[in-house]
């Protein structure tokens, strides 16, 4: 079991039943993605960061599941802060410029702005992705999805990759280790030439391994019904109670 799994069914948030978590994450998310707004993406980041340690989620572990998308998302803005024009550069924010023959090459301030805007944007919707999937576990998702009257064969497809992930992990890991102990990593190029080799098998040990789960799944009377768990659902006051503080909060930020 990976350990975001074990974090989503051992945490303090637990007991909480899947609908409020899903709909008070799925509600920031979107209302952080339609206001494009940096201080509601900055509040609904930072209320999704502490809901996520109350939860007793470790900080450390937190960081790290955040470094790597904030790495792409800079890598990604770059281009969008960098300006190209044939003519004069217009405009008295410009932070930098650069002049290659009739190209002008420059950065100012509305990129910048506009940037920046859209990192607190990502950030805030990736931190609203992190308190559903670190504080609820997929099979109370799925089953959530059976009672919204979702396709059961969209509810199997969610299901069968996510089993998928764990095994194209599992599987990568052990060939990594096995090719560690045989110092298959000691330099730049025996590196590459063991990544080449790592990603030919777990290409055919996947689908050998899909294989027998297919024939596993058939030998057993074929694809079913998702039985999810079923968990008496009751009204808590005190999650409606953070839910409208959190909605005023977000109106009252959008609106002033």
């Amino acid at each position: 079991m990976l350990l975001i799994d074990q974090y989503a069914y051992h945490n303090r948030f637990s007991d909480i039943h899947a609908f409020d978590k899903v709909t008070f994450s799925l509600f920031m998310l979107l209302f952080s993605l339609f206001a494009r707004d940096m201080k509601v993406s900055f509040t609904v980041f930072l209320i999704s960061s502490i809901m996520i340690l109350l939860a007793r989620i470790p900080i450390k572990y937190y960081i790290k599941l955040l470094v790597l998308p904030i790495t792409f998302i800079l890598l990604g803005l770059i281009p969008l802060m960098v300006n190209f024009s044939l003519n004069a550069i217009p405009g008295s924010e410009i932070i930098f410029d650069i002049s290659m023959g009739k190209l002008f090459i420059y950065v100012d301030m509305s990129s910048v702005r506009a940037a920046f805007q859209l990192f607190m944007v990502s950030i805030g919707s990736i931190s609203c992705l992190y308190l559903l999937i670190l504080t609820t576990p997929l099979v109370e998702i799925l089953y959530l999805l059976k009672k919204w009257r979702i396709s059961p064969l969209f509810i199997e497809m969610i299901a069968i990759t996510y089993r998928f992930l764990f095994t194209l992990i599992e599987t990568a890991a052990e060939i990594y280790h096995s090719q560690s102990s045989r110092l298959g990593y000691t330099s730049f190029r025996t590196g590459l030439t063991s990544l080449g080799y790592l990603t030919t098998a777990l290409f055919l040990k996947s689908f050998q391994k899909a294989a027998k789960l297919h024939q596993a799944v058939e030998s057993r009377g074929g694809y079913g019904e998702f039985i999810g768990s079923e968990r008496e659902y009751s009204l808590s006051l005190l999650n409606l109670g953070v839910f409208m503080i959190v909605l005023l909060l977000l109106v009252l930020l959008f609106t002033f």
